[in-house]
């Protein structure tokens, strides 16, 4: 079969139903998850939202029925070409736009995210902050206290990156926690029965045990048949990474789950004293090399008038410089992407105010 089996009709009538189910888990379920989730309308700490979070807040407010009821991630409205009535990824036609709008491909999840009450306001703010960069724009429905603290195009900007970064945030941790789920009820249902004259028994004496714990937001996997002695902790990236379905193939043992673990490709080791792209593997070297990189920075730029400031702007707008000035940009729209993160930003700022302030 091809994606042509399913019509147009079809797709937006499943389009319909799963927008509505979606709207209907938003409604039903927002305000208590953003309970659980938001801590204070202007902590610093505002929005910690983690998978393992946002699991356990779902789980509290689902019934189970609604739970099983949720599409795996990813999955699509015509999935090996058959029409697929529970799926992330459907289409969808608004109609608000206009009527010769065509349909667009939209997630589950997404729709959920935003809107929740909290997925609301990050998405009516967004939208006026673009409305305050176009000319002619309404803004009488704009709250004065927003556009009187808004009040330049720089604040405005750095409201919008930060609110982008929040909404991407929450998006993907409602898809990540729903992972979580499918993959722990997948993992939980691998079990090796003993097997007599060729039946199997109802003992057990393997498989797989997952446990997401709550102190440390890490899943434990255990062995059914020797949860003392073969057990082992994962992040939950790297549990999210394990192939239960491989597992199932290979007789659902907690070693063959096991085996199917991603590891990193091995990369050859630098010659000593020898700076290379890959140097930097992980980020406790990546925070050496940083504060050298952000102490000759601070101390170079600190004097306008120094003999450093001058030599460093020679270099840059020099033709050398130019492979430095993309590097550099480079680095500062990384660092744009990570500090869009509530997370990051809200440690650096407890973590600044610590710093002793300058005389």
């Amino acid at each position: 079969m091809t994606a042509n089996t399913v019509t147009t009709e079809q797709a937006l009538s499943i389009g319909e139903a799963v927008h509505a189910k979606a709207m209907g888990y938003a409604h039903k379920t927002g305000t208590a998850i953003d309970l659980t989730v938001v801590t204070g309308a202007h902590a610093k700490a505002e929005y910690k939202l983690t998978p393992a979070k946002l699991k356990k807040a779902i789980e509290n407010n689902l019934t189970p029925e609604e739970i099983d009821g949720l599409p795996l991630p990813g999955s699509r409205w015509n999935d090996g070409g058959v029409a697929n009535n529970n799926c992330d990824i459907f289409q969808w036609k608004d109609p608000s736009k206009d009527g010769d709008s065509k349909p667009r491909e939209v997630s589950f999840y997404v729709t959920w995210a935003d809107n929740t009450p909290e997925g609301m306001n990050v998405c009516t703010e967004i939208e006026h902050c673009k409305r305050t960069s176009q000319k002619n724009a309404r803004m009488d429905d704009i709250p004065a206290k927003w556009l009187e603290t808004y009040s330049n195009h720089k604040l405005v900007d750095d409201r919008l990156k930060y609110l982008e970064g929040r909404r991407v945030t929450i998006r993907a941790a409602y898809k990540e926690a729903v992972k979580l789920i499918w993959q722990m009820d997948m993992v939980n249902e691998l079990t090796v029965y003993q097997m007599v004259d060729g039946v199997a028994t109802k003992t057990i004496i393997g498989g797989c045990i997952a446990t997401l714990e709550d102190d440390t937001g890490e899943v434990l996997l255990e062995d059914k048949g020797a949860p003392k002695k073969n057990w082992k902790h994962y992040s939950i990236g790297a549990f999210l990474r394990l192939n239960p379905k491989a597992a199932l193939e290979q007789g659902s043992s907690y070693s063959a789950l096991k085996a199917t673990e991603k590891r990193p490709a091995k990369t050859p080791t630098p010659k000593a004293g020898t700076l290379t792209l890959n140097s930097i593997q992980t980020p406790e070297t990546m925070d050496k090399v940083g504060m050298v990189f952000h102490s000759y920075l601070d101390k170079t730029l600190a004097a306008t008038g120094s003999a450093d400031y001058a030599l460093l702007l020679k270099h840059l707008t020099g033709d050398a410089g130019k492979q430095s000035i993309l590097t550099l940009g480079g680095i500062r729209d990384s660092l744009n992407k990570l500090f869009r993160m509530d997370t990051i930003q809200s440690v650096y700022d407890t973590e600044k105010e610590k710093l002793p302030k300058a005389a």
